[in-house]
């Protein structure tokens, strides 16, 4: 499944809060909060004397079938562009979920909303098969953005089944993703933050801005010891210090040409990226190593904050002494929501001048959907073929639509509306499923039969018009 940020739930800065329980002190259920039993025999949700966290366990077989909504106090998503609900769960006992591959019983933990009173709307399952504790963020869906009072609850399902127990509840917009946006990356201080977005797709050679970098690029040319500006780091976009690798300009980072004060910097240009046009992006670029050496600080990351960020390039030492082309980096290997508002962060630290036996160039950055689709789904299988087995379907966009097929390995161009043209990892394929997913992910019990095994599948977002990998079965 998707486990982010162990543990430090609420490490980032969002920019509005709706709301956020920890379940600590006073009564329970807190202040505004109510619970909806199915079965009154069931104790349904409480606190965790222990850990003073929300918990339902595995109520005795006497009691019965469980069907439990802990719903919280009614909150404003007005003026909220997009939203995220995060939640810090423990689970115990995952074999008696429903949709775990070798299932013992019906057991479910969800996460829902509801408007005025509405039909509750499912945004997160838990799917996982190993019992403990983790951090899970999905999408608030769209339709209760800008509603004045929303509600969201905690769904339990079980006969003497799994035991739950939930410490931090947030609603807020800071999109907070696998291993980043949040407490599953790095910090690095002091770095500034373009004021705006380029649109994706996008080609960047530096030629245009003559040396000022435009508002959707931000500089720093920092001391490493203090991480305040010092005048002999030497950050700039405006080439001419050696050849680029195309026009006249580029991005040069390192010490200050012709400084012999040898000490340490940490240069960075971050880009802005307004990527709600795909689901996936993928990024190549020229880069020039005169000479690195290794340090924390450098490579490509990616971040959906500013704050914390993901490294997807290793340290630029084991590049060559030449304009080379770094083709096909995969952003979605940070698992941080590309389909909206990220950062990509070029970075460089260490203590020579630029081009004079350290420094990195970089030059003809381009971001692009993935050839053959560019989405950031994934599909996992757990379990075995034949048998019963979980479709772990992950990196769906909230509100898309999104479709299983299966087929054997192989090739084919779909003919059909709406993504003529598409190019899929399988042949002769056939629909297994489809969503409008709510989450980022998606869980579908099966049983295999043998005739399955050896068959791929591939999950298609066919609003966005790309597919995912191929997994064979």
């Amino acid at each position: 499944m998707i486990p982010i940020l162990p543990l430090l739930l609420l490490v980032a800065t969002p920019q509005n809060v709706a709301l956020t329980e920890n379940f600590n002190t006073g009564t329970f259920p807190p202040t505004g909060w109510s619970q909806q039993k199915a079965n009154p025999a069931s104790t349904g949700w409480k606190r965790h004397a222990g850990s003073l966290r929300a918990w339902h366990e595995d109520e005795p077989l006497l009691v019965g079938q469980c069907n439990d909504l802990l719903i919280s106090s009614s909150f404003s998503l007005v003026g909220f562009a997009e939203a995220f609900g995060h939640v810090d769960v423990e689970i115990k006992y995952p074999e008696f979920l429903a949709n775990h591959p070798f299932s013992q019983a019906d057991g479910e933990t969800s996460l829902l909303y509801r408007s005025g009173g509405s039909g509750w709307v499912k945004a997160w399952t838990e799917c996982r098969t190993s019992p403990g504790r983790s951090s899970f963020t999905s999408r608030v869906p769209n339709q209760f953005l800008g509603q004045a009072s929303v509600e969201l609850a905690l769904l339990y399902v079980g006969k003497y089944a799994h035991e739950t127990w939930i410490d931090v509840v947030q609603v807020d917009d800071a999109r907070v993703a696998p291993g980043g946006g949040g407490g599953g990356g790095t910090q690095w201080p002091n770095i500034a933050l373009p004021t705006t977005f380029l649109t994706a797709p996008f080609t960047e050679d530096f030629e245009a801005w003559a040396g000022v970098p435009p508002s959707f690029m931000a500089l720093s040319a920092l001391k490493s010891s203090s991480l305040l500006p010092d005048p002999e780091a030497w950050c700039s976009i405006a080439g001419g210090t050696v050849a680029s690798s195309s026009g006249v300009r580029h991005l040069e980072m390192g010490l200050m040409p012709g400084s012999s004060n040898y000490h340490n910097v940490r240069n960075a240009l971050v880009i802005g990226i307004d990527g709600a046009a795909s689901p996936g992006w993928v990024l190549d670029f020229d880069v020039h190593d005169y000479g690195e050496e290794v340090h924390a600080f450098d490579g490509v990351w990616v971040s959906s904050d500013g704050q914390f960020w993901i490294q997807l390039l290793t340290p630029w030492g084991g590049y060559p002494t030449t304009w080379t082309t770094v083709s096909g980096l995969d952003l979605g290997q940070a698992g941080v929501p590309l389909d909206g508002n990220f950062y990509v962060m070029f970075a460089q630290e260490d203590n020579y001048p630029y081009a004079n036996f350290d420094g990195v160039g970089v030059d003809d950055v381009v971001l692009r959907t993935a050839a053959g689709g560019g989405c950031g789904l994934a599909v996992t299988m757990v379990g075995t073929c034949p048998g019963p087995a979980t479709f772990e379907i992950e990196g769906a966009r909230p509100g898309s639509r999104v479709m299983l097929l299966y087929g054997a390995p192989g090739a084919h161009t779909w003919n059909g509306t709406p993504c003529t043209g598409l190019v899929l990892g399988l042949s002769g394929p056939k629909v297994g499923a489809s969503w409008d997913p709510a989450s980022a992910v998606l869980c579908l019990p099966v049983r295999l039969p043998s005739s399955a095994c050896g068959l791929a599948v591939q999950a298609v977002d066919l609003d966005a018009c790309c597919a995912g990998g191929v997994t064979i079965l």
